[in-house]
């Protein structure tokens, strides 16, 4: 009979624990819908088209180029990101528009070391969106500094319908107190667990000069 009684407890803790969680994820929906209904998408893509147009008009290709892989950034958060799975193709091509405004707003600086590799063999394969720029954006956040010598190393792979991804940065002086990583690591790491069980490896090693991480998924 006690038995019974503690499973009972138990079904109890894991209905209410399921509950919590639809209650969380509804009002993070919620939340996201609020947001976009704020920001007008098609107010944004104008905005841009015509800083575009003026930039081109002006022969300023840099700026034209710019302009387009931030429409590019924004197009994929507000419309691919809401998918449950999208191409490799567009989450690489959304990882380089993001990479192309990163190496733009760097100074050209000889302490600053930027080696990206990217090889994919042309395979078929999804992805579920945003899962590599937590990342990206964690080693350019933490790793880059205008004063001290600083690298940011990334080599992505995906071969035979399975992806690798190594990125080795620095630990910027100035952050070298701070522990642990963003926030951002934190969310991808609850994703991979919940849609990649049994189906990826994630090491992370923070270690007194540099940060590594080692990613590898079955697509």
């Amino acid at each position: 009979m006690g038995i019974i009684i503690g499973f009972g407890y138990i079904a109890d803790a894991f209905r209410v624990r399921r509950e919590q969680l639809v209650l969380q994820q509804q009002k993070t929906e919620a939340e996201l819908s609020a947001l976009k209904s704020q920001i007008n998408p098609h107010f944004l893509f104008n905005t841009l088209n015509t800083i575009y147009n003026e930039a081109a008009a002006a022969e300023n290709d840099t700026v034209a180029d710019l302009v387009q892989q931030l429409a590019g950034i924004m197009r994929f958060t507000l419309q691919e990101s809401a998918k449950p799975f999208i191409s490799i193709e567009s989450e690489l091509a959304f990882l380089d528009k993001y990479l192309t405004l990163q190496r733009a707003r760097l100074p050209q600086r000889e302490n600053i070391r930027l080696d990206i590799r990217t090889d994919y063999d042309g395979q078929p394969a999804q992805i579920a969106p945003l899962l590599l720029i937590p990342f990206v954006e964690n080693a350019f956040q933490y790793g880059i500094s205008v004063e001290s010598p600083c690298f940011i190393k990334i080599n992505l792979l995906i071969e035979n319908q399975k992806l690798t991804l190594q990125i080795q940065n620095s630990i910027s002086p100035k952050i070298s107190h701070k522990k642990g990583h963003g926030v951002g690591i934190n969310n991808v790491q609850q994703r991979l667990k919940l849609i990649y069980l049994n189906q990826h490896r994630l090491e992370i090693k923070e270690e007194k000069e540099a940060f590594k991480v080692q990613l590898s998924i079955e697509l």
